[in-house]
């Protein structure tokens, strides 16, 4: 299962793939932040500009993974 997905054009974090340290407001507010940061204007970045809408969500799924990896998080 992915940690992040796409429903009714929102991206939502799975709540059920995280541990429980960081089933947090403050901690789910920063990954938003966080994927929206590295993510805006992708259709125009160099890194994500040719990747398929599959291809995509499996680098912010990544990205994610990572930034929770960073913190102890995961």
């Amino acid at each position: 299962m992915a940690l992040i997905f796409r429903k009714n054009r929102q991206f939502i974090v799975n709540v059920a793939e995280l541990k429980p340290k960081a089933i947090r407001v403050d901690i789910i507010n920063g990954l938003y932040a966080a994927i929206y940061s590295e993510f805006k204007g992708a259709s125009e970045n160099n890194k994500y500009k040719n990747l398929t809408p599959l291809e995509l969500m499996a680098k912010l799924n990544e990205f994610a993974y990572q930034w929770l990896k960073d913190r102890g998080l995961n």
